[in-house]
């Protein structure tokens, strides 16, 4: 039987996503392993080292699996890595009642926002908040439906893909043709009912909300649980990021793992971050850290967890 879920799949303070590709294959690879599970994609937000997610399967562990297993093929070829990529387990919450549902979807939506990477959800590329109540938000997608130069390019080998998933013009599978938008847009019920959502302020009148669905949940959706899978969770920051000023010169995790790739680990000789030395690690991080750049991200990016 299937039944809704709140999915995260993360990796260990490493890196899973360091450049544009790897973001455009990823959403990819999840929405083939998704399909050929009969699951259905209701809303996600790919972060630099997890992928938030809510869905409809009764197949969700081996739908999880099929994804990391062809995306790690994929992403240890490219940075010359060995072994499993991300957590042997992905964080799974099951997900029922109309408060409980709408908090669950929306803390995905505004997972970007509270990671402080975007000044509202809809600021950020990698999520679906931009798909949902196109027509009365006067919003359009943002990569015309066109096919790319060679629309298998960012697919794995041999994919079969379904006939209703369309491709953007950069080779990516459009999230519209992908999730299931008119069951999300119902479940808000409005274009202003998803606003206030994607605005309101995280608290207890929202947890009391969802207990009220059936009498007690055994687990209600917010920060603390659905960022249960980031190792180093700092969920008083991820919340006065709602409040506070966003950061426009912040340096986000592609553009330091794109820097570290292109230029810096190339300064060393080197084909990937992964074939670095500890002590060329050191001298990147040594540098990188009198730029200001923190040391949970410059670890993060250069893969310090990474154990080979």
């Amino acid at each position: 039987m299937k039944k809704m879920f709140h999915l995260c799949i993360s990796s260990s303070d490493e890196v899973m996503f360091r450049c544009q590709e790897d973001y455009l294959r990823a959403f990819n690879y999840f929405a083939l392993a998704s399909y050929s599970t009969g699951t259905l994609l209701l809303c996600d937000a790919i972060m630099s080292n997890h992928i938030h997610s809510c869905v409809i399967s009764s197949r969700l562990e081996e739908m999880a699996a099929e994804f990391k297993y062809s995306y790690s093929r994929y992403f240890n070829s490219r940075y010359h890595r060995r072994g499993g990529l991300g957590e042997k387990k992905p964080f799974v919450l099951e997900v029922e009642g109309a408060h409980h549902i709408l908090a669950a979807l929306s803390y995905t939506l505004r997972n970007p926002y509270h990671h402080g990477i975007a000044s509202t959800p809809f600021g950020y590329e990698h999520s679906s908040a931009n798909i949902f109540f196109q027509k009365e938000l006067g919003k359009f997608p943002l990569y015309c439906d066109s096919l790319p130069k060679s629309k298998y390019e960012l697919l794995p080998s041999r994919a079969s893909v379904p006939p209703h998933f369309k491709f953007d013009s950069r080779g990516m599978f459009t999230r519209e043709s992908v999730m299931e938008v008119s069951q999300v847009e119902l479940m808000y019920g409005s274009a202003r009912n998803f606003l206030f959502y994607m605005n309101r302020l995280s608290g207890e009148k929202w947890e009391c909300e969802q207990r009220e669905d059936k009498g007690v949940i055994s687990e209600v959706v917010k920060l603390e649980s659905i960022e249960r899978c980031s190792v180093n969770m700092d969920c008083g920051r991820m919340l006065a990021n709602e409040k506070r000023r966003w950061d426009s010169q912040k340096v986000r995790d592609i553009e330091l793992c794109e820097e570290i790739d292109n230029v810096l680990v190339p300064r060393c000789g080197r084909r990937s971050v992964y074939t670095l030395t500890a002590s060329e690690k050191d001298k990147i991080a040594n540098y990188l850290y009198a730029r200001h750049i923190s040391e949970s991200q410059i670890k993060r990016c250069l893969c310090y967890s990474y154990g080979g």
